[in-house]
């Protein structure tokens, strides 16, 4: 969250990936667990979660300065866990599973509560920083579309904020100024927004082309750094 380290993960064809942690500049590297999936530091990046690539259903957690190993959040109540992000307030978790997206609260034994189950697929989705915006990426009549909600009152208002047939991967920046996403060829967007008692949207324009950045099948392989600078995790492949 503060620019200066990265996660990454590592693995070769079909192997598990192995989660890493390292500076910016690349230094300092450490691994931290295996068997990963799309791990995410809580807000004050003291802690790093993330989904058991293998089995799916569980939640794990370690501590960001690697003073303990990692332990089991909890097991969850889900057939496939995707993708699992800490909420603003470090403590709750926003978890996509079973093509729907839930709120996990803090304690072992809290429910999960639906934040919306609609019978289309969601993919990925971004919480805005300040935690009053929602960016989904949704699947409808076969391709992928951003919608953006109000939060948590998610079913209030939708507006869709990509156009084309294929966007994944929605990602803010932190002034919430900009929305980013992906397309299927890899092509990365940027929508202007205005974020006050309502949203105000503009037309996503292309800002990075993707042979240079190209995803290989993972549109989650970047984020955005503090200073509104992209960071691409490249695809390495070997002869």
């Amino acid at each position: 969250p503060d620019g200066r380290s990265v996660l990454a993960l590592r693995g070769r064809g079909s192997e598990p990936r192995a989660l890493w942690q390292m500076r910016l500049d690349g230094t300092a590297q450490r691994r931290v667990a295996d068997d990963v999936r799309e791990p995410s530091w809580s807000p004050d990046g003291a802690r790093i979660a993330w989904i058991a690539r293998r089995d799916r259903r569980t939640s794990w957690e370690a501590p960001a300065d690697g003073s303990r190993a990692p332990t089991v959040m909890r097991q969850l109540p889900f057939r496939l866990a995707s993708v699992a992000r800490f909420a603003p307030d470090g403590r709750s978790q926003l978890i996509s599973a079973d093509g729907d997206l839930f709120v996990l609260g803090p304690a072992p034994d809290d429910a999960p509560r639906p934040v919306q189950q609609t019978p289309v697929r969601e993919r990925d989705f971004a919480l805005s920083p300040d935690g009053r915006w929602l960016a989904v990426s949704r699947l409808e009549n076969s391709s992928y579309y951003i919608d953006v909600h109000p939060f948590p009152d998610v079913d209030r208002q939708r507006w869709r904020v990509s156009t084309g047939r294929g966007a994944l991967a929605p990602r803010w920046s932190r002034d919430m100024r900009t929305l980013f996403y992906r397309e299927l060829n890899g092509d990365v967007m940027a929508v202007d927004i205005r974020a006050g008692r309502t949203l105000e949207y503009g037309t996503p324009s292309l800002l990075l082309r993707s042979p240079e950045f190209g995803f290989g099948g993972a549109a989650e392989n970047y984020d955005v750094l503090p200073d509104g600078r992209l960071l691409f995790a490249r695809p390495i492949v070997s002869g």
